[in-house]
């Protein structure tokens, strides 16, 4: 139920010593530094041991288009579905649809559930996985964190400052080192610019327009 709650608002629940401490994902801006010596965030070649792992969840989900559904006031509560599609998406998807799936249980407004969806537009972009094992000094990193990795062996995109990731999951070993997990970050995720008239758009199955005015104040509470 927790875990249902924090989707609604890009909340995370991290585990740490034996407590569970909540935080928020986010929009980061850029790590300052050149290296580990100078930002814990940035990780260079040096601060790798081994080699570092990809994974690449491809087309299969990445979407042009989202269904919605929410707990709509002006039906009674009962779902309704929104539908929103991204044009650049499309265009670079040479026109072909594909088609995602968002529930919100716990969201009864428009607006939030058109941020959400379009969260999952962009997140649903970016699907790259990265796992790799850091010396002692990443016991210092936490899960939810964003990481610059600095590889230019992969491209220009690698390059300083570096691509950036959100970590999933720290492990430490018994030997020191700690093997980390993280996932494909962009500003994008969080931005709320991209919402704007003809940027993407939306269709409320039915009809109804959304509901744009606050309820009355209590009465009768004597």
């Amino acid at each position: 139920n927790t875990n249902g709650m924090l989707e609604h608002f890009n909340g995370i629940l991290r585990y740490t010593a034996g407590q569970y401490y909540m935080d928020l994902e986010e929009e980061v801006a850029t790590v300052s530094g050149s290296s580990s010596i100078d930002n814990i965030r940035i990780v260079t070649t040096d601060d790798i041991i081994g080699k570092i792992q990809l994974s690449d969840e491809g087309v299969r989900s990445s979407f042009n288009s989202v269904t919605a559904a929410f707990a709509d006031p002006a039906n009674k509560f009962e779902a309704r579905n929104v539908s929103f599609f991204n044009s650049e998406y499309l265009k670079i998807d040479r026109n072909v649809p594909r088609k995602g799936n968002l529930s919100v249980s716990g969201v009864t407004n428009y607006y939030n559930t058109r941020i959400l969806a379009d969260s999952l537009l962009n997140k649903s972009r970016f699907g790259l996985s990265i796992s790799f094992t850091l010396r002692y000094h990443g016991i210092l990193l936490l899960a939810g964190e964003v990481v610059q990795v600095v590889y230019p062996r992969y491209g220009s995109s690698w390059e300083a400052p570096g691509k950036k990731f959100r970590i999933e999951s720290v492990t430490y070993q018994a030997d020191g080192l700690v093997d980390i997990v993280a996932k494909e970050y962009d500003d994008s995720f969080y931005g709320i610019g991209n919402l704007s008239a003809g940027s993407s758009g939306a269709n409320i199955s039915g009809g109804s327009k959304p509901v744009d005015t606050l309820p009355g104040p209590p009465t009768l509470l004597e």
